[in-house]
């Protein structure tokens, strides 16, 4: 006998819209497509890990325009965007002497 039962979709459904960062990052990259979102997520906790490493707060500084072109610099020199990656490394590199020397990303000392 055929099997006339409705089949649902039992994949998971998210309804978490990305964050204004990593849209910013993504358009940065030039990526239309869903299949690196992962990847691109994963590149954006880096980049801000490596930023907090360096002694630069990035948690409350998400909307902040060096933060933000920071990341973009970082996402463009790991997916090598247009050949270029040297170039965007040397450019993440002096992004943090910039607001590592600014004072204006210290992190807050624990009391």
């Amino acid at each position: 006998m055929p099997n006339n039962e409705q089949t649902t979709n039992t994949e998971p459904t998210t309804n978490t819209e990305p964050s204004e960062l990593f849209t910013k990052v993504k358009a940065a990259i030039r990526i239309g497509h869903n299949s690196l979102d992962d990847e691109i997520q994963d590149v954006i906790d880096a980049a801000l890990l490596s930023l907090n490493a360096h002694g630069i707060a990035t948690t409350g500084n998400e909307d902040d325009a060096l933060i933000i072109n920071a990341v973009k610099l970082y996402a463009r020199w790991q997916f090598d965007y247009c050949g270029k990656a040297d170039q965007f490394e040397k450019a993440w590199n002096a992004a943090i002497v910039v607001m590592a020397l600014c004072g204006d990303y210290d992190e807050v000392p624990n009391e």
